[in-house]
């Protein structure tokens, strides 16, 4: 896929309620974990492509990128073949943030061998899941969902302890269910509020449920708009999943996401099946064509 950057760029406009300030918004698009990717070289003026189908970004154009979970390194190996840009690991039959075992982290992380980032997902707060520090050491994220903690109300000082106990150098993801209120999830905001204060880099929105609908079934469009113009507001980066597909990758990269996160997208049948190169191309190729252009 060859595109020019009139092609990238010129098709779609950042809603303005998400640009801040120029330079604000030039910094967020520019500096997407270049140091986890040596090959790839972001330059505000120029577009660059690095790869087959792979092209980053011209001035003021900004491109969500892909995050996949895998459950194994078959399936790492699949969505690196496809383009991929973070891999997340995680066991989908153990829930939206099911834990994989330290086998399987061991496994996936030595066929990434750093090309790109990686995350784990470390289930439940209230599940108080162990796990490997010297292993959990060698990723870039984790993230701990909250559900259940909405009726307790010393969530806050948990959820913080919780992070402190991560190893220094990977950095915590903030996780708002947009079905929060069937999965006794603490409120949007308040998650969002609390994670501005502790050391969070990104907010991701998903889903509980994954039979429930996706993003949009339980957050509007001009609502989400404002809760990513103040996640954006404190520093952090965006991630929107949630059982994002066709049309609705398509409305969720209007938002300017940091990162789109797929499963079920990825997957032949349903978000338990293997993973699918052509599926991960085309998800890819959509990526590029709904990048979105700051006037």
């Amino acid at each position: 896929m060859n595109l020019s950057a009139a092609a990238v760029c010129g098709k779609r406009s950042i809603p303005s309620r998400l640009r801040g300030s120029s330079a604000r918004w030039s910094a967020t698009c520019n500096a997407r974990h270049p140091q986890a990717r040596p090959d790839i070289l972001i330059d505000q003026h120029q577009t660059t492509a690095t790869g087959p189908g792979r092209i980053y970004t011209g001035k003021g154009c900004c491109m969500a990128r892909l995050l996949i979970s895998v459950r194994d390194a078959d399936e790492a190996a699949t969505a690196l073949a496809g383009g991929v840009d973070l891999l997340d690991i995680k066991e989908p039959d153990h829930g939206a943030l099911g834990a994989a075992t330290p086998a399987v982290w061991r496994d996936v992380l030595a066929v990434s061998q750093g090309r790109v980032p990686t995350s784990a997902a470390l289930g439940e707060l209230l599940e108080d899941t162990q796990h490997d520090d010297n292993l959990l050491a060698r990723f870039q994220y984790a993230k701990i969902g909250l559900a259940g903690c909405g009726v307790r109300g010393d969530w806050p000082q948990r959820w913080s302890d919780s992070l402190r106990r991560l190893p220094p150098n990977v950095a915590p993801v903030a996780v708002v269910y947009a079905d929060w209120t069937g999965c006794q999830a603490p409120p949007p905001l308040e998650i969002i509020h609390q994670a501005a204060g502790l050391r969070c880099q990104a907010v991701l929105f998903d889903t509980h449920d994954k039979s429930g609908g996706d993003l949009f079934a339980y957050l509007p469009t001009d609502q989400l708009e404002r809760l990513v113009a103040i996640i954006r507001d404190a520093g952090q980066q965006v991630v929107l999943g949630g059982s994002l597909a066709g049309q609705a990758i398509t409305t969720a990269c209007q938002l300017a996401p940091d990162y789109i996160a797929v499963r079920g997208a990825a997957c032949r049948g349903t978000r338990n099946g293997p993973l699918d190169l052509e599926r991960v191309r085309s998800l890819t190729a959509l990526l590029h064509a709904n990048a979105v252009f700051s006037s």
